[in-house]
């Protein structure tokens, strides 16, 4: 199940890339074979942000995969691609922002005791978009770098060598066993585990991050 505030942190990385998007270029997006690049790739972004978003079963969201389909029709031909994309994950990020506040009131409020949490969430989200990853699949199989995560999703300059060599604690070089993964197309199993969707009996199959060499 997809936790709430990983939703929030997703839905920044998606309005930080949106941004830098041009929003003046028209847009012909009329169906699924008429997508190409990255307006493809925004349409993609945009469908696993909503499934995530039901996913979360924190109540109702705001938005259903219909709207999504009728609205982005109605954009074919125009310049209102990027302002309908980020009005998407504006509703979704709103709807995921007050229903985590619901439950902060329902427990013990604290802030967490240093910030690397919210960095490791932060990485993984930008990992989950950089491969576009989802339901255990990624279409994107070439390896994330320090710099390249750092200056998309502006992130500290090492943290993806630190979230790897949290992953990889037993690991000489925690880079080099996640870009074997991302060779031999394991890595989608990879993030299932790390955005928690394995079940916890298949975990120890993962070759990744079992005792079997990654790149058999």
């Amino acid at each position: 199940m997809v936790e709430i505030k990983d939703l929030i942190s997703l839905c920044d990385l998606m309005l930080e890339v949106l941004r830098r998007e041009d929003s003046n270029a028209p847009w012909i997006v009329i169906g699924a074979e008429g997508f190409s690049g990255s307006r493809y790739r925004i349409k993609q972004w945009i469908d696993a942000l909503v499934r995530k978003a039901h996913d979360a079963r924190e109540g109702l969201p705001p938005i259903t995969q219909a709207e999504v389909d009728r609205d982005w029709r109605a954009v074919s031909g125009t310049k209102r691609g990027i302002t309908t994309a980020l009005g998407f994950v504006k509703r979704i990020r709103a709807w995921a922002v007050a229903e985590n506040s619901k439950n902060r009131n329902s427990r013990r409020v604290g802030r967490p005791t240093n910030t690397e949490k919210d960095s490791t969430t932060r990485v993984l989200a930008a990992l989950t978009v950089h491969h576009s990853y989802e339901n255990g699949s990624v279409t994107q199989f070439a390896p994330a770098t320090n710099r390249g995560l750092a200056e998309q999703f502006e992130l500290s300059p090492n943290a993806l060598s630190r979230f790897l060599r949290s992953r990889f604690p037993h690991e000489p070089k925690p880079h080099k066993k996640y870009a074997a993964a991302c060779r031999n197309g394991t890595i989608g199993s990879l993030l299932m585990r790390w955005n928690r969707e394995l079940p916890g009996h298949l975990a120890d199959l993962t070759a990744a991050e079992s005792g079997r060499p990654v790149d058999e």
